[in-house]
């Protein structure tokens, strides 16, 4: 995953005790530099407090780009029903990494072809690939995976890695 790591003042007048949630996507951050966006997360709200001691003091806040939530978040629709049917691999990444609640755009850069296939610029593995949805309910048959869960079984078949870069997930694979 991706952070982001902010500094703010505060003091008795500005104590930024409403910056603190119990839920971990409530405050979206979207750092942007020249205009161009560089992260979009949610700001982590442990380690909010207020010093006793001083006028003013200093809040380091963490940002994440939402990938640890993944863990907890079964690879269902919006609306939470279970997808059926086939997907491709790209819109099975797309539909996982949606669930963290950012919808940035997806990139792909894989560059595996099979030997007599001519690679090019509009050919992406992922798009040609397509994998049967209930390959995402577990042994017991009732169980559906979570998103990180998915994620893995996907990028594992590519040797593949994701990422959040200026605002959007990247899916490429390392030389």
């Amino acid at each position: 995953g991706t952070s982001l790591e902010l500094e703010l003042e505060a003091s008795l007048s500005l104590d930024l005790e409403s910056l603190y949630s119990d839920d971990e996507r409530t405050f979206r951050v979207v750092f942007k530099r020249n205009n161009t966006t560089i992260f979009i997360g949610f700001l982590k709200p442990d380690g909010v407090f207020q010093s006793f001691v001083n006028d003013y003091w200093i809040i380091n806040l963490t940002c994440v780009d939402g990938l640890g939530f993944l863990s907890d978040l079964a690879f269902v629709k919006e609306t939470g029903l279970q997808f059926v049917g086939l997907q491709s691999g790209k819109d099975i990444l797309y539909n996982a990494l949606k669930r963290t609640g950012l919808n940035s755009p997806l990139n792909t850069s894989l560059n595996i072809y099979y030997d007599g296939l001519t690679p090019s610029d509009t050919l992406d593995p992922l798009t040609q690939m397509y994998v049967s949805t209930t390959r995402f309910i577990k042994d017991d048959n009732d169980t559906i995976m979570n998103c990180k869960e998915v994620i893995s079984s996907i990028l594992k078949l590519f040797n593949a890695s994701v990422t959040q870069y200026n605002g959007e997930w990247y899916v490429w694979r390392t030389n």
